[in-house]
Order: C-alpha cells, then sequence, then structure tokens
C-alpha cells in the first residue's frame, strides 16, 4: 500500500494521534439492554407488509440507532430480505420513564420506488439519520446507496448520484469495497451538515486494516439545506487503526462501524475490531474504540481519485483522532457495536446510545447501551 502524499499518523504521540484518553470527556455507563437473539415483537407488530414470517418479527440485526423524541427512537436493521433475516426493515422503540427499559414497539418494512420491499440481498442497510424535515435517510453497504424514507418505510428519493464516481468502482481496483461501505453516517446537532462515512479505505486508496497497516477511509462532508437537500462540499481521509486483537482462526478486521456528528467539525468514531473465535464465521468476538476525530485542519480532498496519484494534494493531513474509551472499559463481554446517536437526557446529563448488532448469531445478542457524557466539545 503506498501513502506517497499522505502525512501518515503511525507514530504513538504523532500529531495526529494520541492514545491517551481525553482528559476533557467523562463517559460513565448508565444502563445496558439486552435482547437475546430470537427475541419477537412483543405485539407482533409489522407495518408495511401483509409478511408474517417469523424472521421479520424477530428483532436483531441493529445497525443503526437515532432518536426521533426524548423517550423514542428508530433502530435500522441490516436485514437483507433473506430468509434467515427477514425483510429489510427498521424498528421503532421507545425508553420507560426512567429509561430503566426500554421497548421494541413494531417494525417497519423499507420499500422501493415502487412502494414494494426489497427482494434478497438487493439492500443491506446499516446507518440511518433523521433530517431536519422530519423523514429518514439511511446507508445501504450492499448496494453502495443513500435512500431517503419517510418514518413509515415509504421511498422518497435516491440520493446516490451526489456520490463521487471513484466510491462506485468494481470493489477490487477501485471504489468502496464490498460489505465495507457506508458504515457511519450523522447529522450535525444543528441539522446543516451530514456526514457520511466509508468503513475502509477505497480499493485504490490502499488495503483495509490488517495486523501491520492500518487504513485510510473517506468521510464525506454534505450540506444540508431547509428542505434537506444534500449537497456534497468535501471530502476527508481518516486513519483507521491496525488490528488489534488477532483471531487463532486467521480471521479478524478493523473498520468504522458508525460517527456521531459533535459539530460541524468533530466526529465520534467507533471503530469495530472483529475476530472470530472459532473456525468459520459463525462466532465473533469484539473490541471496539470509540475516538473524537477533527476535521477542521484537515485536507478537503474532494474529486481526489486516489490519494495516492500525482494530482493528489501533497501532502495530504488525515483527521487528527484521539481515544476516548475502549467498550472493555465498561462491559464485560464486548458486542458488536454499529449504532450510535446522541441519546435521551437522563438527570440532566446528555447521554450516548450504541446498539449492537447481533446479526442474528445464537453467539452474540442485541443489546444497546446508555452512557453519560460530559466535555465533548472540548
Amino acid at each position: 500500500m503506498k501513502f506517497s502524499h499522505i502525512l501518515y499518523p503511525l507514530a504513538i504521540g504523532s500529531s495526529f494521534y494520541s492514545v491517551n484518553a481525553l482528559a476533557t470527556t467523562e463517559v460513565s455507563l448508565l444502563h445496558t439492554y439486552d435482547l437475546p437473539t430470537g427475541t419477537l415483537l412483543d405485539n407482533h407488530t409489522v407495518k408495511g407488509t401483509s409478511e408474517t414470517d417469523i424472521k421479520t418479527k424477530e428483532i436483531g440485526g441493529i445497525s443503526g440507532i437515532v432518536m426521533t423524541s426524548p423517550t423514542d427512537f428508530i433502530a435500522l436493521t441490516d436485514s437483507r430480505s433473506r430468509p434467515d433475516e427477514g425483510l429489510s426493515r427498521f424498528y421503532k422503540g421507545s425508553f420507560s420513564k426512567d429509561y430503566s427499559s426500554i421497548r421494541i414497539n413494531e417494525a417497519v418494512i423499507l420499500k422501493n420506488d415502487k412502494n414494494t420491499p426489497y427482494g434478497a440481498n438487493e439492500k443491506d442497510p446499516e446507518s440511518i439519520v433523521l433530517l431536519p424535515n422530519g423523514s429518514l435517510v439511511w446507508g445501504s453497504e450492499g448496494s453502495h446507496t443513500l435512500i431517503n424514507t419517510d418514518t413509515n418505510g415509504k421511498f422518497i428519493k435516491d440520493f446516490s448520484s451526489l456520490l463521487p464516481s471513484y466510491f462506485l468502482g468494481d470493489g477490487k481496483t477501485s471504489g468502496l469495497r464490498k460489505n465495507q461501505s457506508f458504515e457511519g453516517m450523522s447529522l450535525s446537532p444543528d441539522g446543516s451538515t451530514l456526514f457520511v462515512a466509508a468503513e475502509s479505505a477505497l480499493a485504490q486508496d490502499g488495503s483495509v486494516s490488517t495486523t501491520e497497516i492500518p487504513s485510510a477511509a473517506r468521510i464525506l462532508k454534505f450540506a444540508v439545506d431547509k428542505n434537506s437537500n444534500l449537497k456534497l462540499v468535501s471530502e476527508y481521509t481518516y486513519i483507521v487503526d491496525r488490528i488489534n486483537v488477532q483471531s487463532d482462526f486467521g480471521i479478524h478486521d478493523n473498520g468504522i462501524s458508525e460517527i456521531l456528528a459533535i459539530n460541524n467539525n468533530k466526529l465520534l468514531v467507533m471503530e469495530r475490531n472483529g475476530y472470530a473465535v472459532k473456525k468459520g464465521f459463525c462466532c465473533f468476538n469484539f473490541d471496539v474504540n470509540v475516538f473524537k476525530a477533527d476535521l477542521s485542519k484537515a485536507t478537503n480532498i474532494l474529486a481526489t481519485e486516489n490519494i495516492s496519484s500525482k494530482d493528489a494534494p501533497n501532502p495530504i493531513t488525515p483527521a487528527r483522532k484521539e481515544l476516548v474509551f475502549n467498550f472493555g472499559d465498561f462491559v464485560e463481554n464486548q458486542q458488536n457495536y454499529e449504532g450510535l446517536a446522541f441519546g435521551p437526557t437522563v438527570n440532566g446529563k446528555d447521554t450516548l446510545l450504541f446498539a449492537a448488532d447481533n446479526n442474528f448469531q445464537p453467539h452474540q445478542k442485541t443489546q444497546l447501551v446508555l452512557m453519560s457524557v460530559t466535555g465533548l466539545e472540548d
């Protein structure tokens, strides 16, 4: 992998990377909410289809989450309309008044532009945002698309034409890699900026993270107008860490699993290191870090097809990142954390809401985690 133009933060303590937790940011665990694999909707409510198969009623695969009111949330599942996962959908859920418990109230089927459910493997939903006009935009990893829908699952528009052409190659020599695209998406608190992050480097930019080298992922920045229309305005590199925990079976990875906009230039970035604990792909454990990333001094690489090409800016400064915490500081068994949003205000404190994707596997579980947080803006 070549990074001839990038100021690459390999060394701990360099000007772009700190492994020390932020002294001014304090995080504490409030609640965890566990749903074992196989948990079904209590009232079996599924809106938008006559579908009654048990998998569409099963709660799981949560890969994105967003609050819609002080007590209500929408959680996106990465179900691919396959028999083993059910139709592509999101859940509407709520907290109890004292935030000690949650309830998943219903499932809403995602519809295509023909107002029918998506077909098998047509979409792989991974991230979701509530736009200022009250509609949703969600990212699909498999088809590399950004879809605008209403809160009843009805298709509104496809934003994918706004993506740079160099994001949409074959995934082997150029473009987003298969199953490593739009894992992260977030709207700034003022509603003016949408960030979209790839899980790892575009194929032409270099390798995914390995045990030896990090990966240069890209983050897109869109301006959002009063009608929730999007305009791509800039693009940055973010260095994903090397794989920290390796599998004895040689199956492991590390990539961006979600982002959360603190403001128009700063993000929380969740990096998930998965590693197989048995042969094959049935059983994984996870090591998950949450970083703060600052884009204010990063190089805008919009329209740069290859960060190592002679036409690329030289040098390229990536986002500065600082470790906030590792999930192992708070939970004994880390899950596959893929969702992140600002949560409800609890006892006057701001919170972060995390969600874990169980992949519909018995080895994992659906889990929501609520943490109080202070000092994010510092």
